[in-house]
């Protein structure tokens, strides 16, 4: 797979969901599976070695559970792009409390996990571009009645231009 590619880590522990789900992300162009887990320690584990860009994680796993995981996983890799595949609809406000990126029910359907993926690419590229972006300016000059003032950015509540004038 290219450098583009996204490595993903899976983490369930019905076999035959898992296989479902590398099955479907095999079709898709630009996904590598770099691991699976069928219980939250080893993927806790297998997260922290392998580093991947998205985990797609059940939440009724053998402990910690998927919930459990996901909190632990947001304190050590905070980029990490969190999509639960469950079969439980109930845990869906308690997922998106902890920024998941994406919420998949089973039986999974193709077109729901790339669009999955694709909110993964999303995240990504705006992480990749605030990673990019110049730091603030530690002090804004602003010029008033010929004198010259420096301000703290984070002290600005409005800016605005009145007769041509900042």
């Amino acid at each position: 797979m290219g450098a583009a590619s996204l490595r993903v880590i899976l983490v369930e522990d019905e076999l035959a969901a898992r296989e479902e789900l590398k099955y479907l992300l095999a079709e898709l162009h630009g996904v590598e599976v770099v691991g699976e887990a069928g219980d939250g320690r080893s993927a806790l584990r297998m997260a922290v070695r392998l580093k991947p860009d998205a985990i797609f994680l059940d939440i009724q796993i053998p402990g910690p559970n998927g919930l459990e995981l996901a909190r632990g996983l947001r304190r050590v890799l905070p980029g990490l792009q969190l999509i639960f595949a469950t079969a439980y609809d109930e845990h869906a406000v308690e997922a998106f409390d902890l920024a998941a990126t994406d919420y998949l029910l089973k039986p999974f359907e193709a077109e729901r996990v790339s669009r999955a993926l694709s909110r993964v690419r999303e995240a990504r590229a705006l992480r990749s571009a605030a990673e990019l972006a110049p730091e603030p300016a530690e002090k804004l000059a602003v010029e008033r009645r010929r004198c010259t003032y420096f301000l703290d950015p984070t002290e600005i509540a409005w800016i605005g231009m009145e007769d041509g004038l900042v």
